[in-house]
């Protein structure tokens, strides 16, 4: 067995692991001022990030020094294991000065007051208010990454996403459709009140703006649910949105395509949705009903439903209701959509034939003698 080589001189990559050591001592060290000076979530969040890179070029650093002794054809066992020992027990001795400082750090991200979550929120989004995981049970080097993991998931999920709501104006046909994207994509990843209301300011204008501006000056704990109650008071009443879907109903365009009589089948089925449980449920389900948005189809279309509702009352006693007007509208709609024979097969049909007549007309070639 080979003699055990002495180290003069301390290896490179222990050398360059002490230098970062050195400098997450003092990442520790920030760490606790911000802690002391009740600092912003940013602040602690980044002091934290900044020790979870300088621990994990610890780790690697450390990590390939061990590799590569392990190869060194010149360490004997006993040597090498008896350095092992002092290696594992520099890495624990660093773990868990580390492990207390972070377990601070993390309950203080969790308990951050109300007024810090407002100045952080523009640098690092909304602070953490769960964590799946404690740091102070982390058992190996991998403690901290695992911590700001789920600390960076639980932030990432209660950040507004970057998508595209529509502003609202006041117009109450429209509320539906804005406070259900509202609450699904943008409220319910707000953290509190006082952010959901922050954000429904910047998405409400005109009418609506007007009519909740002055909701910060309620309670903290109660300033959002009560502008939404202001915006459904005024604009999100069922019966009011209900009159207003039924006379865009009825004052719509005529339908002479398959794409408008499905819009139209669309906005009949939709506008049933509305009305019903409202006193306009009875209104739309009648025969004036059907009167009025016949006025929406073509005159042939008009006959050719006349003929239908004859035959179904000759047959049945009464005149069709709006279910069987609806599902009048559906047939003719995939009639009219059909590949080969509908209205648009026929029109490219007819177009063709006027432009073969139109260049015919204009030949200058001769006549053929037969």
């Amino acid at each position: 067995m080979p003699p055990a080589r002495t180290l003069t001189k301390m290896d490179q990559s222990l050398k360059t692991r002490n230098q970062i050591h050195g400098k997450a001592l003092r990442s520790l060290k920030r760490i606790q001022d911000a802690l002391d000076l009740n600092s912003t979530v940013a602040r602690v969040r980044t002091e934290l990030g900044t020790l979870d890179a300088q621990i994990r070029k610890i780790d690697d650093w450390q990590n390939e020094y061990i590799d590569r002794m392990e190869m060194d054809p010149e360490y004997n066992e006993v040597t090498w294991k008896a350095e092992l020992v002092d290696l594992e027990a520099w890495m624990k001795t660093w773990t868990d000065k580390y492990k207390e400082q972070v377990k601070k750090a993390v309950a203080y991200i969790k308990e951050c007051p109300d007024v810090d979550v407002a100045n952080a929120q523009s640098a690092s989004g909304p602070p953490i208010s769960q964590s799946s995981g404690s740091s102070g049970e982390a058992t190996s080097i991998d403690g901290l990454g695992d911590t700001l993991a789920q600390l960076t998931l639980a932030t990432t999920a209660q950040r507004p996403p970057a998508v595209q709501v529509p502003v609202y104006d006041g117009n109450p046909k429209n509320f539906t459709f804005f406070f259900t994207l509202f609450d699904e994509l943008v409220a319910k990843v707000c953290p509190n009140q006082r952010v959901k209301l922050a954000q429904l300011l910047c998405y409400v204008k005109g009418p609506a703006l007007e009519a909740i501006y002055h909701a910060m000056s309620y309670p903290a704990e109660s300033c959002y649910d009560k502008a939404i109650e202001i915006l459904k008071t005024r604009f999100g009443n069922k019966t009011e949105i209900a009159r207003i879907a039924l006379q865009d109903l009825y004052d719509g365009p005529i339908c002479v395509t398959s794409s408008e009589l499905n819009t139209f089948v669309e906005e009949l089925d939709n506008t049933k949705r509305q009305v019903a449980a409202t006193v306009y449920a009875n209104a739309l389900n009648s025969h004036e009903a059907i009167d009025k948005l016949l006025i929406r189809l073509p005159s042939n279309v008009q006959d050719r439903w006349t003929k239908v509702a004859r035959k179904h009352k000759k047959a049945k006693h009464t005149y069709p209701d709006l279910d069987n007007f609806q599902q009048f509208l559906i047939e003719l709609a995939e009639e009219l959509g059909d590949h080969m024979y509908g209205i648009d097969s026929t029109l490219r049909r007819a177009t063709l034939t006027r432009e073969r007549v139109v260049g015919k007309k204009h030949s200058t070639l001769p006549p053929v003698s037969l």
